[in-house]
Formats: C-alpha cells, structure tokens, sequence
C-alpha cells in the first residue's frame, strides 16, 4: 500500500501524512473530505487527499474571524423620549419595567412624586425616577415584613438598575450582569439585648393539679434514759380501782396488824416451855411466809410503774 497515487493527472496522499503535514487530525481530515471542503478520493476504505486543496484550506480558515451575529434593536419612538438630556419613557413602557400598574405609573406623574411630562394626553416617566422610587417601596415592604415575622435583617444592598436597551454593549453572544445579592436573608448572629429588656417578663402562675402527701420517715433510735415516762397518779386509782390514799391506810393497818400478831404469839410461846416454843417458831415462819406475799403484793400496788416509750 503507497502513501501516494496519481488520479487524472494529480497527485494524492494518504489522510494519514497528509495529516502529519499540515497539523491537523486524521479525522478532522477524513471529516473535510467527506464534507467536500477539499479534493480527495476514497480507495479501499482510506481516503487520499491533494496536499495543495488542504494547504489552501487551511489558509482560508486562519484568515477567517467568525463574527457574532448583531442583536437588531428595534425602539419604538412613541415609548422614549428625551427632555433636557434625560430619558422619559411611557406609563405603558414603565408599567412593564417597574411591575407597577399603568394607571398607578399615571398616579405617580399626577402627583409629582416621580419626574414626569405630559405630551397631549400620554404621561412620559423618568426612568431613573421611577427605579429609584421602586427600590425605596421595595426595601420599605421588606423591612416591614422582617419585622412582622421578628427577623432581624442587615440593611440590603443596592439594586441594580434596569439596563436600558439602548446602552446594552454588544458582546460576542451573550450579555452578563454581575449580581451580588444574597439569596436568603442574613440572621443576626449577635441579637441585641435590648429588645429582650424591653419585652414584658411573663409571670408564671404555678397551678398544682394534685397534692402528694409524704409521709414522715420513722427514725429507730433507742430512747435516751431522760424520756423514760412514770404511769401517772390517775393510772393507779383505774387499774387498782382503789385510791392512793386509802391503799397507803390499808397497807399500814395489815403491816401493824401482822407484827402484833408476831409478837403476841413470839410472847406466848416463851411463857409455854419448850414444845410451844417449836410450834411458836412453825408460826412465826408461817406468819414471815405470808408477810412476804403481802409485801409483793403491796409492791406490786404501790411502787408506780414504769412505761418505756420508743421517741418518734
């Protein structure tokens, strides 16, 4: 296979030099042969081009500036007008500029709060004015609605203005507009104590809804000695059924009454001899025998008893 053929008297070579040789790509190449930009022949699936069309080629394209296509610009002379250098435009022109209806644009010119003139019976706005009143409303309305829902906004930033048409710079194909407004509302990160002083504090009223009652823990510690408590007088006279006084009486009659009888009978038995005298004995044991249950019964009603309590 040859790089090079003779077709009809010219000369060509194989897209693959040809390409080395001028700096392009064999497919850019292949895809210019098959466009009909330049002279090739296609033999065996390769193509051949003439060295010379694509030198030629070549030198077109590189002298060749590609010219954007101009944007056509159409004003219509009844929207815009001048008056001492500045732009007037119609109510109906600011009404789509501004977003505010026709008949409120004609209100603004009637009143003087936006500089205006009347030509017959059409109003013509200054367009400067106009923005400028828009942006004051616009940043009023937004200061309102902040403080509406208690959000806390930084002063916002300047609009940009409408571009005019006319002053519009004609780029390559596409126009841009920097634009450095924030997309969400900054929040304070530091609120100001202030408007929390001023703000009422809000009394807060406890209401119980049930009442729990606790029970008082039970302390287990012995009692001291100093709280031990003596039965009082009244318990005597309800558990013996007889008063204290009449106990004391009755007590010192049987003591009296049980020693006469001791002696009596210790006195007899001395002038009986000596078989009297073990019986005396017999009876003067019988008699200290009962003498004492008499004494633990008398002790058990007279010595006042004492009661233990467990302090709480």
């Amino acid at each position: 296979m040859t790089d090079e053929i003779n077709v009809g008297g010219k000369r060509y070579i194989l897209s693959r030099r040809a390409a080395e040789m001028s700096g392009y790509s064999q497919d850019y190449i292949g895809q210019l042969a098959r466009g009909g930009h330049i002279d090739a022949q296609r033999i065996g699936g390769l193509w051949y081009v003439e060295m010379e069309s694509l030198l030629n080629y070549k030198k077109d394209s590189d002298n060749q500036k590609p010219e954007p296509p101009k944007p056509s610009i159409q004003q219509d002379p009844d929207t815009l007008v001048f008056f001492d250098g500045k732009e007037f435009i119609s109510a109906s022109r600011a009404s789509k500029l501004s977003g505010y209806a026709q008949d409120y644009v004609g209100q603004l010119a009637r009143s003087g709060k936006v500089l205006s003139r009347q030509v017959g019976t059409r109003w013509y706005v200054d367009r400067e004015a106009l923005l400028e009143h828009k942006k004051e409303k616009d940043a009023l309305l937004a200061a309102v609605q902040a403080n509406a829902v208690g959000i806390r906004r930084n002063e916002p930033q300047p609009l940009e203005e409408a571009a005019n048409p006319s002053e519009r710079p004609l780029g390559l194909h596409f126009n841009y507009a920097p634009e450095h407004a924030d997309l969400l509302p900054r929040l304070s990160e530091n609120p100001s104590l202030e408007e929390d002083r001023t703000k009422p504090e809000e009394e807060i009223h406890a209401i119980p809804i049930h009442i729990v009652r606790r029970e008082s823990s039970v302390r287990h510690q012995t009692a001291p000695q100093s709280e031990i408590s003596k039965t009082p007088s009244r318990l005597w006279q309800y558990r013996t059924g007889v008063a204290p006084k009449l106990l004391a009486v009755l007590s010192l009659t049987l003591i009296l009454g049980v020693s006469s009888l001791i002696a009596f009978r210790g006195i007899a038995g001395s002038f009986a001899g000596n078989p009297a005298k073990n019986e005396s004995f017999a009876v003067v044991s019988g008699a200290l025998g009962g003498l004492d249950g008499v004494t633990a019964m008398l002790e058990r009603l007279l010595v006042p008893e004492i009661i233990y309590r467990r302090s709480r």
